[in-house]
């Protein structure tokens, strides 16, 4: 009975998000807006996934061809692009490409998904040469992240929190990250703005940086242990940022 009825909520789920993925005209939207950790309303495939621009191409055809699309594949369209919720349909449009394929556009500007973007939210591309940039759902590159709030929680929860991120810091992370954070193998902690986005430091810790040598802790660590180290990575030496919770880390594993 209870399996029945987790199907029946599980069915209904399903048809809710199709109900609202196939936007206007019944179609699939080519574009939408999600919001990412750090920077807020930007645009995305129709899979979720962000959308680049790339301001060598001023608003026209694109200049990323041959290997480049490699790393940042074209937008790709059919036909006309569907506009999806929180995107203006009159920015849409669509470029020909060398190879004779339409590029979707907003506002000028041809759209480019990156390769090391593997989940929603993710934005591993923004800024990458200072040419590659997440869109708004005006049309503009958006280049600052938004300012995060520090979570509020009690002080003996905080100085658990930084007690048990410093027994995991001084067994595991000391090594590559010196013993005060400032850097060895592995590059400085204090004073990196980095560790200020909750986004940034919880997906550092959970996936690695494998190019990098960093492992990924993601099966080793809870999340209670993710919220300790990055707290206590966050809070000591200069920084300052505030807690990580274990929901938080639940939210973002």
């Amino acid at each position: 009975m209870l399996k029945s009825r987790f199907l029946v909520v599980v069915c209904a789920v399903v048809a809710l998000v199709a109900s609202l993925t196939f936007a206007q005209n019944g179609s699939t939207p080519t574009v939408r807006a999600d919001v990412a950790p750090r920077y807020g309303l930007h645009l995305t495939n129709a899979n979720g996934m962000s959308l680049y621009l790339l301001t060598r191409d001023a608003q026209g055809a694109s200049t990323c061809t041959g290997d480049c699309t490699t790393n940042w594949p074209p937008l790709i369209v059919k036909g006309a692009p569907v506009a999806g919720k929180g995107v203006d349909a009159s920015l849409l449009g669509t470029v020909k490409r060398p190879d004779g394929s339409l590029q979707v556009t907003y506002n000028g500007w041809p759209l480019y998904t990156y390769v090391r973007d593997h989940k929603v939210g993710e934005v591993n591309g923004e800024g990458l040469g200072n040419l590659f940039w997440i869109v708004s759902p005006a049309g503009k590159e958006i280049t600052k992240e938004q300012p995060e709030k520090k979570v509020q929680i009690s002080k003996a929860e905080m100085d658990s929190l930084m007690a048990q991120g410093k027994t995991i810091f001084d067994s595991i992370c000391h090594v590559c990250h010196g013993d005060n954070g400032e850097g060895k193998i592995g590059p400085a902690l204090d004073g990196d703005p980095n560790v200020g986005s909750t986004f940034f430091i919880v997906n550092r810790v959970l996936n690695g940086f494998t190019d990098h040598g960093m492992p990924s802790f993601r099966d080793q660590f809870t999340d209670q242990q993710v919220a300790a180290i990055t707290t206590y990575v966050r809070n000591s030496w200069s920084n300052d940022y505030g807690a990580v919770t274990p929901e938080e880390v639940k939210n973002l594993r």
